[in-house]
């Protein structure tokens, strides 16, 4: 079962975490700025179990899943960001074919891949795409990374998560991975070395990068 929200959860989206409708007391205002405050080192938390935030999720929505992060609850975490990319692709290809129309061609097949359960070719494609984004260097070593983002003017949260090491770009010969939930590896993946990736949680795990690289990366 899916995190369900209640009224006036969409007030916020995790695209725009630092505005607070007047409505709300100044005491409670003060408890909400300074629970945005630790999104920077939850968000990362998210990305060692290979999902990361997409800017439309409603912020209660992203907290319920950032605490789920918190206490190791992978079950819930990945109910909830399935559900979430599951229900919402189409408005999320269209998001990004519209930010990133050259694109349009690779993108809707990405798309066409997953909705026909062919995760192999989606989960590749959307890797791929996230990679071309950030200029092929998203997924190298620590020092391209911090290369892209120089070049950018980016939201601390898409710093903190990307520029360190998650599931989803840790070198394959590292030997110890237990801090690391999820399987999915965009080297393995890209290089064959992975031939077992193939499950609609990690071509929407794949989904859920491109998103946030979309959502976060500003051209």
């Amino acid at each position: 079962m899916c995190f369900k929200k209640k009224n006036g959860d969409e007030i916020n989206s995790a695209g725009n975490l630092n505005l607070f409708p007047e409505f709300f007391s100044e005491e409670t205002q003060k408890k909400i700025k300074e629970a945005f405050e630790i999104t920077d080192e939850f968000a990362y938390i998210l990305s060692k179990y290979g999902w990361y935030i997409s800017a439309n999720m409603s912020w209660v929505f992203v907290f319920e899943v950032f605490r789920a992060a918190k206490n190791n609850d992978n079950s819930f975490i990945n109910n909830n960001m399935t559900c979430y990319y599951r229900d919402n692709l189409g408005i999320i290809q269209k998001q990004i074919i519209e930010k990133f129309p050259e694109r349009m061609q690779i993108i809707s097949e990405a798309f066409e891949a997953h909705r026909r359960e062919m995760y192999f070719s989606s989960t590749a494609l959307f890797l791929t795409q996230t990679d071309g984004l950030c200029k092929g260097r998203l997924f190298r070593h620590k020092k391209a990374r911090q290369l892209l983002m120089n070049e950018k003017k980016r939201r601390s949260i898409f710093e903190a998560v990307l520029y360190n090491e998650s599931a989803i770009n840790v070198d394959t010969r590292k030997t110890d991975k237990s801090e690391f939930k999820s399987d999915l590896n965009r080297h393995a993946v890209l290089h064959g070395l992975d031939t077992s990736y193939s499950n609609e949680i990690n071509s929407l795990k794949a989904l859920s990068i491109l998103c946030f690289v979309a959502d976060y990366l500003e051209s």
